[in-house]
């Protein structure tokens, strides 16, 4: 109980991994549906039967609310779609946004829905598909309101016949690549720092470097001082994923015991026992720790041993 320690730890969220640094293209999607045949199966066999020729294809930004909502969450969800709509309307690619700012389900894979339909989509669903009509193909809504949120929604098409298992295996497959992708980067992210850290590098430095390694794949590059007058903003203007309140940031724990807990709220891992088990100052912990949702960097900063 008097022995103390703290620790410089690392939080690495598979769902911000999947958000920002993956690849959600269909030539990625397809790879994984390729190397995951059993499990795009299983998802395809349960929707196939809502899957019809000649439905809207569509990728949408929403900002869901509770159906108790009051008139202040629902100002700050239209608040935030209202956004989405002005990048959008600046050039930022629908993709990005939709990873920055919905809160739906598609926004891992850049909002990409697939086939809409109320029968598909559920409540809704048939004031989007009403309003789907009205577009051409690339052309976005306005802001849309449903009983669950506010939604804007961008035509990419129309499902021909002989394309309904093809496009239908491709979107219920990609939330799946995407989570996995997510989790095997935020794995990949942590075991970099911890190779660094081994080597004498700064938790806090190190994450800096890497993030922008880790995005830069995925997001447009922000454009010279001198031309920046001349171009559409660009996402780092405007949607950094570097301030999302789940990126990767070095920490450091209050005092703790043994049995105490250096990052409240994680769980999944006895991070106080795992701590105390590093020998000295600087020691970091050689593999990534597991816990709920992701992965934790555990780094002992200093420790205080009880003695008689």
């Amino acid at each position: 109980d008097k022995s103390k320690a703290e620790v410089r730890t690392v939080r690495l969220d598979s769902a911000w991994f999947a958000r920002f640094t993956t690849d959600a293209s269909d030539a990625a999607v397809d790879r994984f549906s390729a190397a995951h045949k059993s499990d795009v199966d299983e998802a395809w066999k349960a929707v196939a039967s809502k899957w019809k020729a000649g439905c809207p294809l569509v990728s949408e930004v929403v900002q869901t609310f509770a159906p108790d909502a009051t008139e202040a969450d629902k100002s700050l969800s239209k608040d935030k779609v209202d956004r989405a709509k002005g990048l959008l309307d600046k050039g930022v690619p629908f993709g990005v946004v939709a990873r920055e700012l919905s809160d739906g389900q598609t926004a891992l894979a850049g909002g990409q829905l697939g086939c809409l339909s109320p029968e598909i989509y559920g409540e809704g669903g048939d004031v989007l598909a009403k309003a789907a009509a009205t577009l051409k193909p690339g052309a976005v809504s306005d802001v849309l309101e449903t009983k669950n949120g506010y939604h804007l929604i961008r035509l990419n098409g129309t499902l021909a016949a002989g394309d309904v298992e093809t496009v239908g295996r491709r979107t219920v497959a990609r939330p799946l690549a995407v989570r996995a992708g997510g989790e095997a980067r935020a794995r990949e992210f942590a075991t970099k720092l911890i190779d660094a850290a081994k080597g004498g590098a700064r938790l806090d430095d190190t994450v800096a470097k890497l993030v922008p390694e880790f995005t830069g794949t995925t997001l447009p590059p922000a454009p010279k001082a001198a031309d920046k007058a001349a171009t559409t903003p660009s996402t780092s203007d405007d949607l950094d994923p570097a301030s999302d309140p789940q990126a990767p940031k070095a920490e450091i724990s209050a005092p703790f015991n043994i049995d105490g807990d250096p990052v409240p709220g994680v769980y999944g891992a006895p991070l106080g026992r795992m701590a105390f088990e590093l020998a000295k100052p600087d020691d970091v912990h050689p593999e990534p720790i597991v816990v709920a949702g992701g992965f934790i960097v555990l780094q002992l900063k200093e420790k205080t041993v009880a003695t008689r």
